[in-house]
């Protein structure tokens, strides 16, 4: 059901809230359309408080534009930073880059939405798993966090 405010109401002289069937969404702004006074009817009747030169019509954001609203970059930060550092531990074979990388790979995945590629997201999951593995297969013995050597 949809709440429409109408100019009618059962009672004389106010405004009244209205229920109307579901229908397509064409047919609530017709409908809306015709309920709302025109520039010589507001003149007419001063206790209707709609101006309708104030009326916009709202036009959602285009999804996939850089900067929309409630978008959110951490997933595609995290998805990079992971893939830096899971390349790191490979390369350089430090365990520590390669947690990171594993780390980053799962903030990536929890900050995802549905609509993000899962692709991308896969592989640099499974890339920050195999550097964690790599690295243990080179060298078994226990990591040592950098910061111990000082």
């Amino acid at each position: 059901m949809v709440w429409i405010w109408q100019p009618r109401s059962p009672w004389p002289g106010t405004l009244g809230l209205h229920q109307h069937c579901c229908g397509p969404a064409d047919d609530i702004q017709e409908q809306l359309a015709s309920n709302i006074p025109t520039q010589n009817a507001t003149s007419n009747n001063s206790s209707d408080p709609r101006r309708v030169d104030k009326i916009v019509r709202y036009k959602p954001s285009a999804q996939g534009t850089p900067g929309a609203p409630g978008e959110d970059p951490t997933t595609d930060y995290m998805n990079v930073l992971g893939m830096i550092f899971s390349m790191c531990g490979l390369m350089m074979r430090l365990k520590w880059c390669a947690w990171v990388a594993l780390y980053c790979s799962c903030i990536s995945f929890a900050n995802s939405r549905v609509n993000d590629d899962t692709k991308q997201m896969l592989s640099s999951f499974m890339l920050s798993i195999s550097a964690v593995v790599m690295s243990y297969l080179q060298n078994p013995q226990p990591m040592t966090p950098p910061w111990s050597n000082i």
